[in-house]
C-alpha cells in the first residue's frame, strides 16, 4: 500500500552526550516521548502507527487518495511543532510502498514474564522509503540543514506558502527523485487546530 514515511529526528542530541550533558540529553529524550505517546493517542488520527526511540520518531500513514495527503502533513507537521518546543528538530517525508507483513495471520509472541510488547515486532514502514529518510538525512540533512525535506509528490497536494528550494536526491533503487527543502514549518498550526 502507498504510504507516507515521515522520520523526525533531534538536533545535536549526540552533541550533548559527546559534552557530557547526559542528563540533559535523556531528559530530553523522554519528553519528547511522552509528547508522542500523547499526540498518537488523541491527536493523530491519520497515522496508522506511530514509532520513536532515543531522539528519533518515524510516522506512518496510508494514503488512498490525493485528499489524504495534506491531512496527513498537517498532523505531522503539528507534531515536529511540538516537538520543536521541546529541542529543534528537522524532519523527513516521503511517499512509496512498505513491504508485505511477513505474517500478518500469525499470533503475536510474548517473552516468558513480559506483556508489555511482543518479542518480535516488524515496523509497518519498512521498505525502501524507509531506508530513503537515512539516505537524505546522511546526503542532504547534513549539508543543508533545513527543518523540512518533502518528496515533490508529496509537497505538490500541499497548500503550504512556506519557502523552499527542490534539489534532485539519489534513493534507492538507483533513481532520482525531487525533494523539497523548506525553510520553515509547513504551516503554522499546531496538533488538531485549523490554521
Amino acid at each position: 500500500m502507498k504510504s507516507i514515511i515521515t522520520y523526525i529526528d533531534l538536533i545535536d542530541i549526540s552533541r550533548q552526550l559527546e559534552n557530557n550533558n547526559t542528563v540533559q540529553a535523556i531528559n530530553l529524550m523522554l519528553e519528547m516521548h511522552k509528547l508522542i505517546y500523547a499526540a498518537g493517542s488523541c491527536k493523530m488520527p491519520r497515522h496508522r502507527h506511530i514509532y520513536f526511540w532515543n531522539d528519533s520518531t518515524m510516522l506512518y500513514a496510508e494514503v488512498k487518495g490525493d485528499q489524504d495527503y495534506e491531512p496527513i502533513m498537517k498532523e505531522a507537521n503539528g507534531l515536529k511543532r511540538a516537538i520543536d518546543q521541546i529541542c529543534s528538530s528537522y524532519a523527513i517525508s516521503l511517499v512509496g510502498n512498505t513491504f508485505p507483513e511477513p505474517f500478518p495471520w500469525a499470533g503475536y509472541e510474548y517473552a516468558a514474564g513480559d506483556m508489555s510488547q511482543p518479542k518480535t515486532v516488524f515496523l509497518r514502514p519498512s521498505g525502501l522509503t524507509f531506508a530513503n529518510c537515512f539516505v537524505i538525512e546522511k546526503t542532504l540533512g547534513s549539508k543543508y540543514k533545513k527543518p523540512w525535506y518533502v518528496d515533490k509528490e508529496i509537497a505538490q497536494k500541499l497548500s503550504t506558502t512556506q519557502t523552499f528550494y527542490s534539489i534532485n536526491a539519489d534513493l534507492y533503487p538507483n533513481n532520482q527523485r525531487v525533494v523539497n527543502m523548506y525553510d520553515g514549518d509547513l504551516w503554522q498550526s499546531d496538533l488538531n487546530t485549523d490554521e
